[in-house]
C-alpha cells in the first residue's frame, strides 16, 4: 500500500496579500487564510492521520493547528518543511528586490533552476531535506500510514521532486496555491494521486499569488 503523504500549503497570509517574499520570515495568516485552514480541515475530517507534521514557520503552525482540531494527532514541527530560504531578499516586494539587486530578478524569473536570489537557498538542498524528512517517514511508520504535512509551496514541490525521484528543473513546473491539497505515496510504488486541489474552496476563496515564487506571475 505505501505511506500516504498527504500535502497541505498553509492559509493566506498578510504578506502574500502585499505580494512579500516571505522565506524563513513570518507572517499572521489572514481572516481568508484561516477560513482557508477551516475548510480544509473539514475537507480532511474523515481521514484518521497516523502523524501531523508541520514546517515551525508561524504560518504554517496556525494553519496545522486549525486542522489539529478535527483530528485525535499531535503536531510535530520540523525544520526540514520549512519555506524556501529566500536569502536577501526575504521581506521585499518584487519592486524592491529589482531595485536593491538590478537585473538578479530578472534572471531569476527567466531561470530560476539555476539563477537563485542572492544568498538564497538551492533547488537541490530543498529536495534534499525533503527526502530527509520522507526517509524518515518510511523508517517510523507502518506502509500503510496516513501522514499529513503542513507546509509551504517550496517544500510542496520539493516533496514531488523527492519522493518521484524527478530533477530539479521540474521544482519550478508546479504551481501551489494556499490551502491546496497534494497526495503522495511514498513507498514502495512512489507515485501522485492528487496535486494542488482546492475543490474544498470556493472560488472566491482561491488564492493564487505566490511572491516566494515570482517567476509564476509571468
Amino acid at each position: 500500500m505505501g505511506i500516504k503523504l498527504y500535502v497541505v500549503r498553509h492559509g493566506q497570509t498578510q504578506h502574500n496579500v502585499a505580494g512579500i517574499i516571505q522565506g524563513h520570515t513570518d507572517s499572521p495568516l489572514t481572516a481568508l487564510g484561516k477560513s482557508q485552514a477551516r475548510r480544509t480541515a473539514k475537507r480532511l475530517e474523515e481521514i484518521r492521520f497516523d502523524a501531523i507534521y508541520t514546517s515551525d514557520l508561524g504560518r504554517a503552525v496556525a494553519t496545522a493547528r486549525i486542522i489539529a482540531k478535527k483530528q485525535n494527532c499531535e503536531i510535530i514541527k520540523t525544520e526540514n518543511l520549512r519555506e524556501s530560504y529566500m536569502g536577501e531578499v526575504q521581506g521585499l516586494t518584487r519592486d524592491l528586490f529589482e531595485a536593491k539587486y538590478p537585473g538578479a530578478y530578472e534572471r531569476w524569473i527567466s531561470d530560476s533552476v539555476h539563477n537563485r536570489p542572492p544568498g538564497a537557498e538551492s533547488i537541490d538542498d530543498i529536495i534534499a531535506r525533503c527526502k530527509a524528512f520522507t526517509d524518515k517517514l518510511v523508517a517510523e511508520y507502518p506502509d500503510d500510514s496516513r501522514i499529513l504535512a503542513v507546509t509551504h509551496g517550496g517544500p510542496t514541490r520539493g516533496l514531488i521532486c523527492a519522493v518521484l525521484g524527478m530533477p530539479r528543473e521540474y521544482f519550478v513546473k508546479f504551481r501551489c496555491y494556499n490551502a491546496g491539497i497534494t497526495l503522495l505515496h511514498v513507498d514502495p510504488r512512489p507515485s501522485i494521486s492528487m496535486f494542488n486541489d482546492v475543490s474544498h474552496l470556493r472560488r472566491s476563496a482561491t488564492t493564487r499569488f505566490d511572491a516566494d515564487s515570482l517567476q509564476f506571475l509571468r
